[in-house]
C-alpha cells in the first residue's frame, strides 16, 4: 500500500507537486534572467546612444492674457529663496539650481492647494541654454518659461494652465510681450496644456549623441505644430 504523509495525500502526489514546482521554478528563473539581461542591454544602450527632439515654442503678449480657472481652488504666489527647500522637496530639483535662478533674477510662481505647494512655473530674463542639444535660445526683449511642475496627483486639474497664464499677466503687466518655452517632441501631455496657453511652435531640435559626441543636429523652422 503506497503510504501517505501527515496531510493525507500521497507521497508521490507530493512528488509530483514538487516536479512542477521545480519546472516553474526553473521557467521564472530563466524568464526573469531574459528580463535582467533586457534591461541591462537597453540601460548600456540608452547610456551609449540618445536621441531626441526639442520644440521651440513661443507666445505673443499682443493684449492682457485670460487667467485659466482651475478645476479646485488654487492660489498662486511668487516664491523667493526662502522656498528653496520646498521647491527642491517637491520634484527634487536641486537647491544649488533653485539659488542659480533667483540669483540671476528668476521668478518662480507657486501653485498651493490648502495651503500646501502642488506645483511652480519659473521665468528668466535671460537667453537660455540646452547643453544636451548643443543650442542657446536666443529671447531678446521676451522672458523664457520653466521649467514647470505639477504634482503627479494634481494633473488634469488645469492647474499648469492657470499657472502659465497667471505668469503670462505678470510679465504682461511689467510690459513683456514675448514669452518662450520649450517641450520634448514626444512628450504630449505637457504640449496638450502648451497648446491650450497658445504656445506656437518656432523651431524643432533633432540631436543625436554617440556617447558625449553629437553625430547628428538638425534645426528646422515650424509655423504649426507637428
Amino acid at each position: 500500500m503506497e503510504g501517505r504523509a501527515h496531510n493525507g495525500y500521497s507521497w508521490e502526489h507530493i512528488r509530483s507537486r514538487w516536479q512542477s514546482l521545480k519546472k516553474i521554478s526553473r521557467s521564472t528563473l530563466l524568464r526573469l534572467r531574459r528580463l535582467t539581461l533586457k534591461k541591462v542591454l537597453n540601460r548600456l544602450a540608452g547610456l551609449i546612444y540618445k536621441r531626441a527632439t526639442l520644440l521651440v515654442i513661443s507666445k505673443l503678449l499682443d493684449a492682457p492674457p485670460v487667467v485659466q480657472v482651475p478645476h479646485i481652488p488654487v492660489e498662486c504666489k511668487l516664491l523667493n529663496r526662502s522656498n528653496t527647500r520646498q521647491i527642491s522637496r517637491l520634484n527634487g530639483m536641486s537647491r544649488e539650481r533653485i539659488v542659480e535662478f533667483f540669483t540671476h533674477g528668476g521668478k518662480c510662481l507657486g501653485a498651493f492647494y490648502q495651503g500646501k505647494l502642488v506645483g511652480f512655473s519659473w521665468c528668466h530674463y535671460r537667453d537660455h541654454h540646452f547643453p544636451f542639444f548643443n543650442y542657446c535660445l536666443k529671447v531678446g526683449d521676451g522672458v523664457y518659461i520653466g521649467p514647470d511642475y505639477v504634482v503627479p496627483e494634481f494633473r488634469g486639474c488645469r492647474i499648469h494652465g492657470f499657472l502659465l497664464t497667471k505668469m503670462f499677466a505678470i510679465l504682461y503687466a511689467e510690459g513683456c510681450r514675448q514669452v518662450w518655452s520649450s517641450v520634448l517632441k514626444d512628450n504630449y501631455a505637457s504640449i496638450k496644456g502648451l497648446k491650450e496657453a497658445g504656445f506656437i511652435p518656432q523651431q524643432q531640435v533633432e540631436v543625436c549623441r554617440v556617447l558625449k559626441t553629437v553625430v547628428f543636429h538638425r534645426r528646422k523652422e515650424l509655423s504649426s505644430w507637428p
